[in-house]
């Protein structure tokens, strides 16, 4: 067993239980029920710590740790586990609630079950995890329990160190008023990588191995010795990596490695990249505490899809000191900007840490060819113990990306406000930005809208006044559903879209229908990797009272994520039209889901051909549905998977997802609607392929009509 390394900035202490004679010092033990017991780690393990064993299905069991804190001040709390549970069958662990490892963190001086915090259970990890919150310590609290429990399950789990580390602020950003541009409007990559070959030492570079695997399959994928002659393995594989800190030695500058990569994708690490310039380029590694290490998004192209420029993004190892973060880049000096000028070498992405020193110098640089690429980046966090925030999806998105094989049409990165106050910012940034949005408030709300529509209540982008049936779409019925919001947000903000990327089907339905967006039925709260609660909810009419128009409704639309692995679309059975969307709606969501032949699996997301879609009435049973119903407007309900603390790092994804279903339903109310924005054709059944920047756009009422109606663009 290694000596203990302890971070000086935790307030927790003794954190990893090694400190004590008869039982850990300073930390106390709580248990309800019987057969829970409780045994340190063995000297056979690498590091100290504690376990947890339980034999009884039944009851909790703690140990738990008061700490001072301050009140209003941030804090990172986390804890490193190896999970091996059984749930509780009596338990409803299918909505994992009460079953399971969990990390919990409440005012020290309270029990009520509202000011606690509880993480997502845990039953299984594959090896070591990372369980991490952020929280805000309460006005006037000035102490803090820190708990880590397991609750109603059967087996052990092992926790190694638990860490509460006061921060200023998460560097994580997103800017949601941005416009970033589809997949179809970006450049393509020079080529889409079907084989690659890594050169690194062997059992160093699991998790890039194991990415590419999986995206390219494994027959695709070999890893060879740095050693060996590059000339035996590049004949069938158009990506290699160079991983490892010391360069090829097939190549004696880089002006060679650059024509090397003019027919293929080349990625090499920074040091091994570092030591063919001449010292022009100086490493320097960065590592810090407080909160993990971000890179700023600094160009767009094939590899930032799905990210506007500055964006913040984690991208950073685990520090050598636990609860620690490391990240090298290269120093930023005008020796080096004129190097890269003239390699013709840009900065994908830059650092942003602590101190503005080590801001704002290259983490990543590109270089495209007619048919080929030249990446300097370090890919040393694919290799990273995972969280229960997935930061290292990030990373593979990037990675496939320098490959060609990533894609995005209405996705995009999204960090959720962490209070309600910055969620109001929000809103009132918006009319700056964002032109023809228009918002009713509610009377006990004037900071987040009600609703939120396009043009005049009579109008819409200049046409004429029009009574028009509403579409109404409806969000955030529990604390907490980002998943829902920001998914609608994507699809109700490219209606408007901008001069370059016009949405293709606005004109046509704005002229036909008036879609309302009601944004959060509940009070926002983002729940920063900690529990919702009532997720499950319906939501509660309280904001709609001032809601029911003379004008008809064509449809409404809930919202909802839940505890799920699968996309569901509910109708009610009194919709006339339920056998069109059976038919449509699995077809269309198949078109837009699938990547490259690959689906979303891939990135962890739900597979296309999963899609459920149902008939029930219990689901609509509010007064604004029954208003819509007897109207004779349709009654949907939309459901995807809760993502719950991963929703950040998978944001791309979850917002492509929701966007998708949301225009297929709302195509599907206006006739039949398929946008292409992809670099490839798409087909759908009985009609002609839809080309790149192409829709198919079918209007029902007017008249049984298909036109592929193409997108004015141009490249910026």
């Amino acid at each position: 067993m290694r000596k203990p390394i302890r971070n000086k900035r935790n307030l927790l202490a003794n954190s990893d239980f090694a400190a004590g004679r008869l039982s850990p010092s300073r930390w106390r033990w709580t248990r309800t029920g019987k057969g829970i017991t409780w045994k340190r780690l063995g000297d056979d393990e690498l590091t100290p710590g504690i376990e947890i064993v339980s034999c009884g299905h039944m009851g909790r069991a703690a140990w738990y740790q008061d700490i001072a804190s301050k009140p209003g001040a941030d804090y990172r709390v986390e804890a490193d586990v190896d999970c091996d549970l059984t749930a509780n069958a009596a338990v409803d662990a299918a909505n994992d609630e009460g079953c399971g490892f969990t990390l919990q963190i409440q005012p020290a001086a309270t029990s009520k079950p509202e000011f606690l915090r509880t993480t997502p259970f845990i039953l299984k990890s594959d090896g070591d995890l990372s369980v991490r919150a952020y929280y805000q310590a309460p006005k006037k609290v000035r102490k803090l329990r820190v708990s880590v429990a397991i609750l109603n399950a059967i087996g052990r789990v092992k926790i190694r160190d638990v860490r509460c580390i006061p921060i200023i602020e998460p560097e994580e950003e997103s800017h949601l008023l941005a416009f970033p541009p589809p997949t179809y409007l970006i450049p393509p990559s020079p080529l889409a990588v079907r084989s690659a070959c890594i050169f690194t030492h062997p059992n160093t570079r699991n998790g890039l191995i194991r990415l590419l695997s999986k995206k390219l399959g494994p027959a695709a994928v070999s890893c060879e010795s740095p050693t060996d002659e590059l000339s035996n393995f590049l004949n069938d594989s158009n990506a290699v990596f160079f991983p490892d800190d010391v360069p090829p030695s097939s190549f004696r500058t880089l002006i060679d490695l650059q024509r090397f990569a003019e027919h293929r994708v080349v990625v090499i690490s920074l040091r091994a990249f570092a030591s063919l310039t001449r010292g022009a380029a100086k490493i320097r590694t960065i590592r810090q505490s407080a909160d993990p290490i971000h890179a700023r998004v600094d160009w767009s192209n094939h590899v930032t899809a799905g990210f506007a420029l500055h964006d913040a993004v984690p991208f950073a190892s685990r520090g050598n000191i636990p609860g620690s973060f490391s990240q090298t880049h290269i120093i930023g000096t005008p020796r080096f900007s004129a190097f890269c000028k003239k390699h013709h070498l840009v900065t994908l992405l830059s650092s942003i840490c602590e101190s503005e020193a080590a801001s704002h110098h290259p983490v990543a640089l590109a270089c495209s060819y007619e048919k080929g690429a030249f990446y300097v980046i370090d890919l040393d966090v694919l290799e990273d113990q995972p969280t229960t925030f997935d930061e290292t999806h990030l990373a593979k998105h990037i990675a496939l990306g320098m490959l060609g094989r990533s894609w995005v049409g209405l996705g995009q990165y999204s960090v959720p406000p962490a209070t309600q106050s910055s969620f109001a910012d929000l809103w009132r940034d918006m009319p700056q930005r964002i032109d023809h949005f228009r918002f009713r408030f509610a009377e006990n709300s004037k900071d987040v809208p009600s609703e939120v529509t396009i043009g005049e209540d009579d109008g819409s982008l200049g046409l004429l006044p029009a009574t028009r049936p509403i579409i109404r779409l409806r969000t955030g019925f529990a604390p907490g559903d980002v998943e829902s919001f920001f998914g609608a947000w994507c699809w109700f903000k490219q209606l408007l879209g901008v001069h370059t990327r016009p949405c293709p089907y606005a004109g046509p339905l704005l002229r036909r229908f008036r879609p309302i967006w009601s944004p959060a039925c509940t009070p926002w709260d983002a729940r920063r990797g900690w529990n919702p609660p009532a997720i499950d909810s319906c939501g509660s009419d309280a904001r709609e009272a001032h809601e029911m128009f003379s004008a008809p409704h064509a449809a409404i639309i809930d919202l909802v994520a839940r505890r799920i692995d699968h996309c569901r679309v509910i109708l009610h059975p009194g919709n006339k039209d339920n056998s069109r969307f059976k038919v449509w709606i699995p077809q269309l969501y198949r078109c837009t889901s699938e990547q490259d032949g690959a689906d979303r699996s891939t990135y962890g997301m739900s597979n296309p051909n999963d899609l459920e879609i149902g008939v029930d009435d219990s689901k609509f049973d509010s007064p604004m549905h029954k208003h819509v119903i007897a109207q004779g407007g349709l009654a949907i309900r939309i459901e995807t998977p809760w993502q719950g603390p991963l929703f950040v790092a998978r944001s791309i994804e979850a917002t492509e997802q929701t966007a998708s279903l949301i225009e297929h339903v709302v195509g599907l109310v206006f006739g039949l609607i398929l946008v292409n924005r992809r670099h490839d054709h798409i087909v759908l059944d009985d009609f002609e392929a839809i080309a790149p920047g192409h829709a198919l756009i079918l209007d029902l009422l007017p008249s049984w009509q298909a036109d592929h109606v193409q997108l004015k663009h141009s490249h910026q």
